[in-house]
């Protein structure tokens, strides 16, 4: 009877109401078997595992619906699944997909680890920015369906774009950060605004590491009025001419210079400038 109770008092204070999880694990992928039209009104996806009616399949930044009979059951591979197209305000309407086109699949409540948390948001704000505990993530990369966005906690506990190694749907398009303080870079894909401040505005960037780390892109856009903000990476700064590697990127020092940019690319321990406007190099 005891017994009874104290799980009655668990259910009340909602302690069935969420698994708990040891670790995160992999937001769903597969692959397209076949091209989509435009029109279309199926899907051949390589795997099904996990595919019920109301799951949704986000390929090339357009969320389909899977449209099933409430008892039909997919089975096999290279299935051929009925969808809706265009929801949840995904990109700007059907367009056509490729043949093996990478297919991330938005788990329903009842198949995901957690009910109702499936790696994918809705919602318009891009709230992974900054420090992350990785294992406390139930499914990664996050996918901001509206923004055509992903974003993953990498292993320094800092949120970034989705990179993996084999390059799927890299990279990702940056949230927008505003800086108004002096500070260090996170060495990490980001896309960055330096905003007002009474002064100059110095940053810092350390070298990525070579193999790793290749690929990452920071974009930095002044708007800090008659400022010269400073980007300092000793030595790192490839520009491709003059006595590169520089170590310093200067932004121009009047408001005629707002909406100078600087791009930079990761690369075998370090930056390469793969464009610049009203940007100086020492």
């Amino acid at each position: 009877m005891k017994t009874l109770m104290k799980l009655a008092i668990a259910a009340a204070l909602g302690f069935f109401l969420v698994p708990a999880v040891e670790a995160q694990i992999a937001t769903p992928n597969t692959t397209l078997c076949a091209a989509q039209t435009q029109t279309a009104t199926t899907v051949c996806l390589a795997s099904i595992t996990g595919v019920v009616n109301q799951t949704g399949v986000y390929v090339d930044g357009e969320y389909e619906l899977v449209q099933l009979a409430n008892t039909q059951v997919l089975t096999g591979s290279n299935v051929l699944v009925p969808v809706s197209r265009n929801n949840r305000n995904a990109g700007s309407g059907p367009t056509a997909h490729a043949n093996g086109s990478i297919a991330w699949i938005a788990l329903t409540p009842s198949a995901s680890k957690v009910p109702g948390v499936n790696g994918f948001s809705l919602g318009t704000n891009v709230t992974d920015i900054g420090t992350c505990t990785r294992t406390a993530q139930i499914y990664l990369p996050k996918i901001f369906v509206n923004r055509n966005i992903k974003r993953d906690c990498n292993g320094s506990g800092v949120w970034v774009d989705y990179a993996p190694e084999s390059g799927l749907d890299y990279p990702s398009p940056s949230p927008l950060v505003a800086i108004a303080a002096n500070g260090a870079l996170s060495v990490s894909s980001g896309n960055y605004v330096l905003t007002t401040k009474a002064g100059v505005i110095a940053l810092t960037l350390t070298a990525p590491t070579a193999g790793v780390q290749d690929g990452m892109v920071i974009r930095i856009t002044a708007a800090n009025g008659a400022y010269a903000d400073t980007l300092t990476a000793t030595s790192l700064l490839q520009t491709g001419g003059g006595s590169s590697p520089y170590t310093t990127a200067t932004f121009g020092a009047t408001t005629a210079y707002n909406g100078a940019t600087l791009t930079l690319k990761a690369y075998n321990g370090f930056w390469y400038v793969i464009s610049s406007t009203g940007v100086a190099f020492t």
